[in-house]
């Protein structure tokens, strides 16, 4: 099994809200796509700490845990340890930091589990088929983020709509009929989507946050099977950097509509095909 893996933040001055963690002793693998705060939200350590706090607890808890739902049963005790993690601040505000997850972990000494909280985005790819997991949350707050999708970046109304648009989802978030992420509710990990692949004729697993999964999800450059093959063929670099191509073309947001001109963009490729030892390109 070969791993490796590619992040680059969506705005150079700004700290990578994506995070991610390999333990290649265990096989675990986990991606966390801190939510972009708009608003206040209540907590003095902010979205990039919340993403790395929970990646390294839902890491740690995959490690040690075992049997059925592992991985979920992970992400509900990581939730609440890194609500512990930070006590003093507000965790009831409607805006406290969350993020969308993606994670692989051992399930036996036959199978694996990944699984998926939010719109990050696990490919797997086997001998008969290759699917991508996702939780879209694009439908919340839609007619706001069209709007603000209809004007180009840079214009003050615009950023008054994605404020808008952020309040909406605030109060849509971890709510039934809204959509769900890692925040400071345990609770959210039971609405994540979970699938057991058995390892006889699992050939990878592509582990995405949204800002990569754009080459596909919002560029309609590719699919998922083009996806994993540029990662194979390439490295998962070269999704982002096809990514940042696009955008740097785009400079306005015009000719693809989106919220941000550059978001943080993660991959991981795990390649069960592959003998040669790991790396992970930060």
């Amino acid at each position: 099994m070969r791993i490796q893996a590619a992040t680059d933040p969506g705005t150079p001055d700004r700290p990578n809200e994506d995070h991610y963690l390999i333990d290649p002793a265990v096989g675990v693998v986990v991606l966390a796509d801190g939510a972009t705060a708009r608003t206040d939200t209540g907590c003095a350590h902010g979205t990039a700490w919340y993403a790395r706090a929970l990646t390294e607890a839902l890491a740690a808890r995959a490690a040690a845990a075992g049997g059925p739902e592992r991985l979920r049963f992970a992400l509900l005790d990581a939730i609440e340890d890194t609500a512990a993690a930070h006590p003093g601040c507000d965790l009831a505000h409607p805006g406290t930091p969350s993020a969308t997850v993606a994670a692989l972990a051992p399930y036996s000494e036959s199978a694996v589990e990944v699984l998926v909280l939010g719109d990050a985005t696990v490919i797997v790819a086997t001998e008969t088929d290759t699917r991508a997991h996702t939780q879209s949350v694009d439908h919340i707050g839609q007619s706001e983020r069209d709007a603000a999708c209809a004007l180009p970046i840079g214009d003050p109304a615009r950023e008054d709509l994605l404020v808008a648009m952020k309040q909406v989802m605030h109060a849509r978030r971890n709510t039934d009929g809204g959509y769900w992420v890692a925040a400071a509710d345990p609770g959210a990990a039971y609405r994540a989507y979970s699938r057991i692949v058995p390892v006889l004729g699992l050939r990878q697993v592509l582990l995405l946050s949204d800002g990569a999964a754009a080459l596909s999800e919002v560029y309609g450059a590719t699919d998922a099977a083009g996806l994993l093959a540029l990662a194979l063929a390439e490295g998962p670099g070269a999704i982002i950097k096809q990514v940042r191509a696009i955008e740097e073309g785009d400079p306005d947001a015009r000719q693809y509509p989106r919220t941000k001109g550059s978001d943080d963009a993660t991959a991981v490729l795990v390649d069960y095909t592959s003998e040669e030892p790991g790396d992970a390109t930060v």
